[in-house]
């Protein structure tokens, strides 16, 4: 585990100018090639059945298509993505060997890389991690037969957007071994600065001025618009530990509200769904489940408290990629009952002679449920209790998690 090592930091007007301008021009140019090849790869036709297997088994060819379908329907996902958000971080690295080396970590996974001078990673990926380490500490990757110790130099968190034909990063931070954090409200803006004329003191001034409130030192936190979770292209070193476990791992996380819980398990989610970045154990766990490798992205099933949760976690899905129906985001109120009078038959309906009877109480100030057992009727007591309670006429406060569980 990375060691955070705590530096006293100078302010940011001893930022480098033409450094910060350096960066801002790297960092556009890759915008635009890693779009225009996201593009021209969405424009090309999908690869067809004919011309990828040279003969299909008359019991296994639907399964080999629907698989290739899979794959196909997944690129082009990742591809687009990649055209809305190319990059969501620049790291600068140095080896052991002194070289220094340029990553931009994606949120989806890229299908070009080098672009230029600079390596191109997933954030799901080893080295994606990259993005959540602070600067200073030293990642250990794996690569060609060797282990390389890559140390940060230098990091900017980076939030692209398309805007008047061209594309910009609002409000990236630069954190650097000697300055920083630094926030630069627009990368283009740094591109675009006029360069006053020598003699004309009141150019000089107000160009002054522009620059100072482009670049400042500090965090800028983002106004909120609109309620839902927020937006993480990148965990923290912690969240990010978690995020990284193997997939049979099981683990409580307790926090107040806004902590990380649900984005860590969004994204964690999202990686131990996506077959490309999982380890050789973990395929051959899910290879021995019953839904095997084929149907794993879609056998997994998660619960929020409240259906508004529910919509700003089927957004949150959407940032990273994740198709989230509502079949797979579920409350636990609405699927237990779904359970008790589909599955185990065990409540009364028109359609079937349950054994429960469930009654709905509105004159308190919470609404409860009661469960009210039928003479002459059996059911199994573990069943009932795990769904609704250990009493029969069990009253049921609205549930209110405080944990969240990967």
């Amino acid at each position: 585990m990375a060691r955070i090592h705590a530096k006293a930091r100078p302010r940011a007007r001893q930022a480098d100018k033409g450094h910060l301008t350096e960066v801002a021009q790297k960092t556009l140019w890759f915008f635009e090639e890693m779009v225009r090849d996201a593009e021209t790869r969405l424009a090309a036709p999908p690869p067809s059945s004919a011309t990828v297997f040279a003969s299909l088994n008359t019991l296994t060819g639907d399964k080999a298509v629907q698989s290739l379908s899979r794959v196909s329907e997944e690129r082009r996902r990742e591809l687009s993505q990649l055209c809305r958000e190319p990059a969501i971080a620049r790291v600068v690295v140095v080896d052991g060997a002194g070289k220094r080396s340029t990553y931009f970590i994606a949120r989806a996974t890229p299908f070009r890389t080098p672009v230029g001078e600079a390596q191109v990673a997933s954030y799901r990926s080893p080295v994606g991690r990259l993005a959540s380490l602070p600067v200073g500490d030293e990642l250990e990757v794996q690569g060609h037969g060797q282990t390389r110790s890559l140390e940060i130099i230098e990091k900017v968190a980076l939030r692209p957007t398309f805007r008047f034909d061209q594309w910009d990063a609002i409000d990236s931070v630069l954190h650097a071994a000697d300055y920083g954090p630094v926030t630069i409200a627009s990368l283009r803006a740094l591109l675009e600065a006029p360069q006053p004329d020598g003699n004309e003191l009141l150019d000089a001034f107000l160009a002054e001025g522009r620059a100072e409130e482009n670049v400042f030192d500090g965090i800028r936190r983002a106004v909120i618009a609109k309620m839902g979770l927020r937006d993480q292209p990148a965990l923290d070193q912690f969240q990010d530990e978690i995020f990284r476990l193997d997939l049979d791992s099981q683990l409580v996380i307790l926090g107040p509200p806004g902590a990380g819980k649900t984005t860590t398990l969004i994204k964690r989610l999202g990686l131990k769904l996506d077959l490309v970045h999982l380890g050789d154990s973990e395929r051959r766990l899910v290879g021995a489940t019953v839904a095997g490798l084929d149907q794993h992205p879609t056998s997994w099933l998660m619960f929020t408290p409240t259906e508004l949760l529910k919509q700003y976690v089927q957004e949150a899905f959407a940032r990273e990629g994740i198709a989230a129906p509502d079949v797979r985001i579920q409350t636990w109120a609405d699927y237990r009952l779904d359970l008790a009078r589909n599955r185990f038959s065990m409540l009364r309906t028109a359609a079937n002679a349950g054994s429960l009877v469930l009654k709905t109480n509105c004159h308190r100030s919470h609404p409860t449920l009661s469960l009210t057992k039928q003479s002459g009727s059996a059911t199994s007591n573990g069943t009932k209790n795990a769904l609704f309670g250990r009493s029969c006429n069990n009253t049921l406060s609205a549930w209110r998690p405080t944990t969240t569980r990967l």
